[in-house]
């Protein structure tokens, strides 16, 4: 489970350690919430936070999101899975749709919520989402993408306009309204767990 955007220092895993609980009893699955540079006390070391004033959008980082990558490869060997499933919420989702691009074979289901996944429509510079690396998505890994219908931070039409985009790629993937779910916590709506449950029961 990646977070998104907080304030530097905000304790993410306060937030997502319940959470994790919650999916570790539906699925019966090793659950784990990370908290990325700048939160739950990690490290500034490498990488800003996400909330960092100097760096700005440190998900469409290519740096940033390969460290992910390889952060996602630590646990994965740590726990001896097979299989990786991952949750990513706003500019965890961003960062974890691109990796699918970058690293096609580490995670094999992904569930997105309020995510954003053309990057270029908002910023400029040498920057870099899903759709600057669709085409080597593995279309054997299910994706589930997830909007909340009074998202004013990722608005529902930047999921649905780029489901499209999806779709005449031939991805395995679905896409999920949550009826008036706003940004915050869109992830842990019960609509949300309930879909990410079944997507994984499917295996």
């Amino acid at each position: 489970m990646v977070h998104g955007t907080w304030d530097e220092g905000t304790n993410t895993l306060g937030r997502y350690a319940p959470f994790a609980e919650t999916m570790n009893m539906n699925t019966d699955l090793t659950t784990i919430a990370i908290a990325l540079p700048g939160y739950s006390g990690s490290s500034t070391n490498n990488f800003e936070s996400l909330g960092s004033k100097k760096v700005k959008n440190l998900a469409a980082h290519k740096d940033y999101v390969l460290f992910l990558g390889k952060l996602i490869k630590a646990l994965k060997d740590k726990f001896g899975a097979k299989e990786v499933t991952y949750i990513g919420h706003s500019a965890g989702a961003m960062a974890g749709a691109t990796l699918m691009g970058l690293e096609p074979d580490l995670i094999q289901n992904i569930a997105l919520a309020g995510g954003r996944y053309d990057i270029h429509k908002v910023a400029k510079g040498d920057l870099i989402s899903l759709v600057d690396v669709i085409d080597n998505v593995n279309k054997d890994a299910k994706f589930l993408f997830i909007y909340g219908t009074k998202d004013e931070i990722s608005k529902p039409e930047v999921t649905t306009s780029f489901f499209k985009i999806v779709e005449d790629k031939g991805l395995n993937a679905k896409l999920l309204k949550v009826q008036g779910a706003v940004h915050i916590d869109l992830d842990m709506s019960d609509t949300s767990v309930e879909a990410i449950t079944e997507m994984l029961e499917e295996e």
